[in-house]
């Protein structure tokens, strides 16, 4: 127990350090938040694209089929070259498609349900399809505005999610002391 808990709650304080500088970085600057995260996206497809070339020419060496891995490896170091550079097109094509797809699942959706006969929570049904047609039109229309209000939005989530785990981690430490005083198991009630 003692050991368990002497290393979760630094790392508690940790995370929670960390979720609060997102927190506060999503919600002064969501835009230039938005466009770090998914450059860092990039950078990290780059990454595994070397990453899966060193792994086909360690193949190579030992005369093992590698053709597939070239492909991968030219793939990713391209999608992510491509998304480094071109950020605020790559997030606009994301959320369009992604605007369409809701879309097109709404007015399915939408369809289906004008044609099935009454029954107990139809309504509630029809609200939710035209609520996520709305909101794959607004994806479709405002794709980047959209993207930086669901970072603004987590960062409240991550401001919140920081605190807990701070206090979580005052908790632990807490424990960890009555735990070094008593040499017992201490139970958290």
């Amino acid at each position: 127990m003692k050991i368990a808990v002497s290393s979760s709650w630094w790392s508690s304080i940790f995370n929670g350090i960390l979720a609060i500088l997102y927190g506060i970085l999503a919600l002064s600057m969501s835009e230039t938040t938005l466009i770090l995260i998914v450059k860092y996206f990039g950078v990290a497809l780059v990454l595994i694209g070397i990453i899966i070339t060193l792994v086909a020419y360690n193949r190579y060496r030992k005369n093992i089929p590698y053709i597939w891995l070239i492909f991968e490896s030219i793939l990713f170091v391209a999608i992510g070259l491509v998304v480094f550079f071109f950020t605020r097109a790559t997030i606009n094509l994301v959320l369009i498609t992604i605007g369409l797809c809701v879309s097109m699942h709404s007015i399915g959706e939408l369809f289906i349900l004008a044609n099935l006969p009454k029954f107990s929570g139809k309504m509630l049904f029809l609200v939710f399809a035209v609520l996520f047609l709305m909101s794959g039109i607004f994806m479709i229309i405002y794709s980047f505005r959209f993207a930086t209000t669901m970072v603004f939005i987590s960062g409240i989530f991550a401001l919140v999610f920081g605190v807990m785990n701070i206090w979580f981690a005052f908790i632990l430490r807490k424990l960890q002391k009555q735990s070094d005083k008593t040499d017992e198991v201490v139970e958290i009630k």
